[in-house]
């Protein structure tokens, strides 16, 4: 009995650690920006690059949180327009 409970939990720990190794979050921004894993988004039942999309379906994209930043405008640019966004009241 005792034996199942920690094979669970540690089970439940190294499940943890995969999502965490993987997710944009953890990694540098260079490994992120070259993983193609980080920018498949699914558009009408397709899966595809969020990198190729228009400006607005990337906008979309990252605001719902699929993608670490708008791709066209690139990390300082989706930086300076969160920051305005954050100044207008629009995000917190």
């Amino acid at each position: 009995m005792v034996c199942a409970t920690l094979l669970d939990a540690e089970y439940a720990v190294l499940a943890r650690q995969v999502v965490a190794n993987n997710s944009p979050e953890f990694m540098r921004a260079d490994v992120a920006d070259d993983n193609p894993a980080v920018w498949f988004v699914e558009v009408d039942g397709l899966i595809m690059d969020a990198r190729s999309l228009s400006l607005n379906l990337q906008t979309t994209a990252f605001a719902r949180g699929y993608i670490p930043y708008i791709p066209a405008l690139g990390r300082d640019g989706t930086d300076t327009l969160m920051d305005q966004a954050r100044r207008e009241g629009l995000f917190s």
